[in-house]
């Protein structure tokens, strides 16, 4: 269902802020899944440290592919 999508995306010019958006659903969906983990370690049912270095990549995802889409979204105006 994305090949589609992307097909169009591509054709009118959108691909990378497609590409970006993709990221930050992924990167969303990663904080997500991991946020009960974190929610275990506050309680002291998990070891805060493990928990910490475990769930930290998805959070930072989270941060560094909205920051992507914003650039690829204000690049794409600048353009028209």
């Amino acid at each position: 269902v994305l090949l589609p999508v992307a097909g169009f995306a591509a054709l009118a010019g959108r691909l990378p802020l497609l590409a970006a958006l993709a990221g930050v659903l992924a990167a969303l969906w990663m904080a997500a899944t991991h946020a009960p983990l974190v929610a275990q370690a506050l309680d002291g049912q998990v070891a805060a440290d493990a928990a910490a270095w475990h769930s930290a990549p998805g959070f930072a995802l989270v941060v560094l592919t909205s920051a992507a889409a914003v650039l690829a979204w204000l690049d794409e105006g600048a353009q028209r």
